[in-house]
């Protein structure tokens, strides 16, 4: 049987696959868009929509949704470094690290 508490490997080989998968999508929706630009309209379909346009704006869709994710998590993680760096500015001056922190020899 194998044992997944320990396994460095399969938490490597999982983060690589999702993000193949997140690029190729990405990719895969925007070569969708580029070709599907210059398509010839039937717009002759029974509910009246045109299957390219819609698949069009499926991709579309789903480029502004990935974009405006990674547009918050990119500002997220700016705010939260901005916050650590700000707690390790005030660290030292409201004295709340240890002078062993500090590495200061104390005298017996």
């Amino acid at each position: 049987m194998l044992r997944l508490t320990n396994c460095k490997w399969l938490k490597r080989a999982t983060a690589v696959a999702l993000c193949v998968l997140f690029i190729s999508a990405v990719f895969f929706s925007a070569a969708c868009i580029f070709t599907g630009l210059n398509h010839t309209h039937d717009h002759n379909l029974p509910d009246g929509g045109c299957a390219a346009c819609a698949q069009i704006a499926a991709a579309g869709s789903f480029l502004k949704q990935i974009c405006a994710a990674g547009a918050v998590g990119i500002a997220a993680f700016g705010l939260v470094l901005g916050f650590v760096r700000l707690l390790e500015l005030t660290c030292h001056t409201l004295a709340f690290c240890s002078p062993v922190r500090l590495k200061v020899k104390l005298n017996n």
